[in-house]
């Protein structure tokens, strides 16, 4: 009996079209933003929820959905309401569309970070898949996989997705499983810095391994399955 599971899904990792929830069909599966149109042409069918918490319209250097990604904003558009698809706001011209709760979602992930502060709403949130990693753990999910997730190896990427690190070790903290689909730079490291790698190489061999669509224009050719993943 496999635990109350749920898949967050990015990029594909297979040169097949095979959904990630093959050989894992006891899972749900949460879409991010406009991977269905990028990676896969919009076949990927089998999908529970998706997500996109960006603005609808311009803000400062944000373009907006619309005009960032408008096959996604019309995919968003052609969806029924069997099937959420969370936004910052509800949108009449997406049924699919249901307002992301934040005010929930700060609150019971509320924390001291300053003594004179006190506790105050969350507000660890650099990307949207920290919000998406929180809702999973509030839905009562017990084992969470990352797949497609983590890709990108540049400092600078995984500056503004620090996040992300944190809400895997908050979850493992509460006694969830996280599994993460490798290639990531997510996946657990292969050596102990100080006892089995001595300085910073490691990147430089991740980049390796890291094969997406995001690097060389191409899924990975090899992909492996999450470590303990049945």
């Amino acid at each position: 009996m496999h635990p109350k599971s749920v898949i967050i899904h990015g990029v594909r990792i297979t040169q097949e079209l095979i959904s990630p929830r093959a050989g894992r069909e006891y899972a749900d599966l949460w879409g991010l933003t406009r991977c269905n149109q990028k990676y896969w042409g919009g076949r990927l069918v089998d999908w529970s929820a998706w997500w996109d918490l960006h603005p609808l319209e311009s803000v400062g250097e944000w373009q907006g959905i619309r005009e960032r990604r408008p096959a996604a904003w019309e995919w968003y558009r052609e969806q029924g309401p069997e099937r959420p698809i969370y936004m910052a706001d509800k949108h009449r011209q997406i049924p699919a569309s249901v307002k992301f709760d934040l005010a929930r979602v700060q609150r019971e992930f509320a924390l001291m970070e300053n003594l004179e502060r006190g506790v105050e709403p969350c507000r660890q949130f650099t990307c949207m898949l920290d919000f998406v990693i929180a809702f999973a753990i509030l839905e009562g999910y017990r084992r969470i996989i990352l797949n497609g997730i983590g890709f990108a190896t540049d400092v600078g990427h995984q500056f503004v997705h620090r996040g992300i690190l944190y809400w895997i070790g908050f979850a493992r903290g509460q006694g969830l499983e996280v599994l993460v689909d490798e290639p990531s730079v997510y996946a657990m490291p292969r050596e102990i810095y100080a006892y089995e790698r001595f300085g910073f190489d490691e990147l430089r061999n991740i980049r390796r391994a890291v094969r997406g669509p995001d690097q060389r224009g191409r899924p990975s050719p090899k992909p492996r399955a999450a470590r303990g993943a049945k």
